[in-house]
């Protein structure tokens, strides 16, 4: 009980941390950009806010379900997967499939491209890093810039799946003069 007390925990600490910083960046930080300062900023930040807040625990609640259920398909998949493997000797211990996956070069070309730029590659790269990801029945733990940390639950991990969007990805005409790249990426299986 208390793994499950703390997967809620750090689960939900996550989600607050990304919605809060979210907020602060895409509401908070476009008021500044306008010029609103002190209590003028703090009242138009509350009048966007305040409407949120009756938003965000239906919000959570609903994507918990959705969660819970893939969860739960998982689950059954497991469950086949016991009638041809032996117990596991470690209490909780699973195999999985880890992923990372980065661009390399990619602050030399945020530099050379500029933001704007480096903003549209990054949003088609977590496109293909997320869809590759979904058709391994897998997700994207975390992502950090460029770097994106999946776990993939299929047990026999499709190269095939990846190793066509790795090749789509370097080599698109969609964002001008940008300089040739790669997507760096490891998978440990254990």
């Amino acid at each position: 009980m208390l793994q499950l007390v703390r997967a809620f925990a750090d689960a939900t600490s996550r989600a607050a941390d990304a919605a809060n910083r979210t907020f602060h960046l895409y509401v908070h930080e476009r008021f500044r950009a306008e010029g609103l300062r002190g209590a003028e900023l703090m009242a138009a930040t509350q009048t966007v806010a305040n409407p949120l807040v009756g938003l965000i625990e239906p919000a959570v609640l609903y994507f918990h379900r959705k969660g819970w259920e893939r969860a739960t398909r998982e689950d059954m998949i497991l469950h086949l997967i016991e009638e041809s493997t032996a117990p596991s000797a470690v209490p909780g211990e699973l195999i999985t499939t880890v992923l990372f996956v980065d661009l390399s070069s990619f602050t030399p070309l945020s530099d050379a491209m500029g933001d704007t730029i480096a903003a549209q590659v990054l949003g088609r790269f977590a496109e293909l890093v997320r869809e590759a990801t979904a058709r391994c029945d897998g997700q994207v733990v975390m992502q950090i810039g460029d770097a994106f940390h999946g776990r993939i639950r299929r047990r026999a991990f499709r190269r095939d799946l990846w190793a066509r969007d790795r090749t789509a990805s370097s080599g698109r005409a969609e964002v001008p003069r940008r300089p040739p790249r790669r997507a760096h990426w490891a998978v440990l299986r254990g």
